[in-house]
């Protein structure tokens, strides 16, 4: 028996799918012609072309996304230290200006010092080591 070629498929056209035989299968092309062709080359899976396009939006979505979620923690981050500034600056024990150069003590949080002087609790005035006040 002879077989002769009546159509070429292209990888992604869609087939109707009509009978199956042992290796072939029997199809119809949208343009109405009906023929056999071997059924390794049919899947149910869409066109690698359509995967490969779909992988390409998706990626373009997460890049603009990755670019504004940056964005948004470089301004919050830059409002965060501001606050804590304002913060620092509203919580500085009495006897410092706003002018005067502070840190918190490194012995206890909750103490401040003023450099190269001694510590003053919030509560007490009270000093810190002398290690604390030569830094």
């Amino acid at each position: 028996m002879e077989y002769k070629v009546i159509a070429m498929v292209k990888d992604g056209v869609s087939v109707e799918f009509l009978e199956e035989g042992e290796t072939y299968a029997r199809v119809r092309l949208a343009n109405g012609k009906e023929g056999w062709m071997l059924k390794r080359f049919l899947s149910d899976e869409p066109p690698l072309k359509d995967v490969v396009a779909s992988l390409q939006r998706e990626k373009e979505k997460l890049v603009q996304t990755k670019t504004e979620v940056a964005q948004e923690l470089k301004e919050v981050s830059s409002a965060l230290a501001r606050t804590e500034t304002r913060n620092v600056m509203q919580s500085r024990p009495k006897g410092i200006s706003s002018r005067q150069t502070i840190r918190p003590c490194s012995r206890t949080p909750w103490m401040w010092c003023k450099p190269k002087m001694n510590c003053l609790k919030q509560t007490r005035k009270t000093s810190c080591s002398s290690r604390n006040s030569t830094q």
